[in-house]
């Protein structure tokens, strides 16, 4: 419900990480679930809040990026609400990355990805991309991904129907 969402935001602009969907999604709270959420190759020196955030807010302090289709859970939304269940080809839709941006709990596929884990050479655009970026899939399996996969899936990656 709205109420809810808008209490689960408020907690984590608290800073009560525990509070949110993921804690209790992964039964995880405390240093656990801040670790698992966090890259060991990761910095989160100089990190600076995302413009327009709610007040008190602050830097986002973790690594990873839910896609922001899949995060979406508003009535009107360009995506509307949506369940795993309700997304085909779970196997190729990324649920959570590593993007570039470091403000943003949010992913797009138009978003590069993060480069900590290495660079290539991209294949589509010919310059420097992301190589074996930490990726979760909506069916649960993980890998590493690059921008060229991302890229190649483009949209699909976005909408529920699409395969």
């Amino acid at each position: 419900s709205l109420r809810i969402q808008q209490l689960q935001r408020r907690a984590l602009a608290q800073g009560h990480l525990d509070d949110s969907a993921i804690a209790k999604y992964l039964g995880l709270g405390g240093e656990q679930l801040k670790r698992l959420l966090r890259c060991p190759a990761d910095s989160f020196e100089g990190r600076k809040a995302f413009p327009g955030i709610l007040s008190g807010q602050g830097p986002y302090f973790y690594s990873y990026n839910m896609n922001e289709s899949a995060a979406v859970n508003a009535i009107g939304s360009q995506f509307g609400r949506s369940k795993l269940s309700q997304w085909r080809a779970p196997s190729i839709k990324i649920l959570l990355t590593e993007s570039i941006g470091t403000e943003d709990p949010a992913w797009s596929y138009a978003d590069p990805l993060n480069r900590r884990h290495g660079t290539g050479l991209c294949r589509n655009t010919k310059m420097q991309m992301a190589i074996q970026a930490s990726t979760a899939f909506m069916d649960g399996h993980a890998t590493g991904v690059d921008d060229d996969y991302v890229i190649d899936k483009g949209l699909t990656l976005s909408y529920p129907e699409a395969q």
